[in-house]
């Protein structure tokens, strides 16, 4: 399609929070200060804060998934070779 992109992480590697003089921090922060266009994350508009000063996009997938699973038994640290003399 002809276009450059690059990724970018927050410093802080946070969403956003609001800060007391209305600046963001995190991805919202990026954003806001127009230091990235857009953000590909589970950021919704949880907050009427963030809706105020960003666009959003409709969610497309939004799921919660929790794996519960046996632990496997300890694996010894050593083992024991057995020399078989006949």
């Amino acid at each position: 399609m002809g276009f450059l992109y690059e990724l970018m992480v927050p410093e802080d590697g946070l969403f956003g929070n609001r800060l007391e003089d209305g600046n963001w921090t995190g991805v919202v922060g990026l954003l806001q200060r127009n230091e990235a266009d857009m953000a590909f994350s589970y950021l919704s508009a949880k907050s009427y804060e963030r809706y105020l000063i960003l666009d959003f996009s409709t969610t497309y997938s939004s799921q919660v998934q929790t794996f519960v699973t046996e632990m496997p038994p300890l694996v010894p640290k050593t083992t024991v070779s057995c020399i078989l003399l006949i």
